[in-house]
């Protein structure tokens, strides 16, 4: 009995996984459309300027840590 309970609520717990990564993959997409979207702006705006920034690109990616280290930190 106890074993079925665990394989149910595995499966409740990976149900739910299952969908946080769809909405994961629907908030990625829309990012990337506006990505995109940015980048022929920026095309029209500055025709002989490289739009990608690694810069920004660091910038963004440690704030993405940071955060995710502090929400870690919080749980324990």
């Amino acid at each position: 009995m106890v074993n079925k309970l665990s394989k149910e609520n595995l499966k409740k717990y990976r149900d739910k996984i299952d969908v946080i990564d769809s909405k994961l993959l629907k908030l990625m997409q829309t990012r990337a459309t506006l990505a995109v979207a940015i980048g022929k702006v920026k095309s029209k705006t500055s025709p002989n300027t490289s739009f990608y920034k690694p810069d920004r690109e660091a910038s963004i990616l440690r704030n993405i840590l940071n955060k995710s280290s502090r929400t870690h930190s919080s749980r324990k």
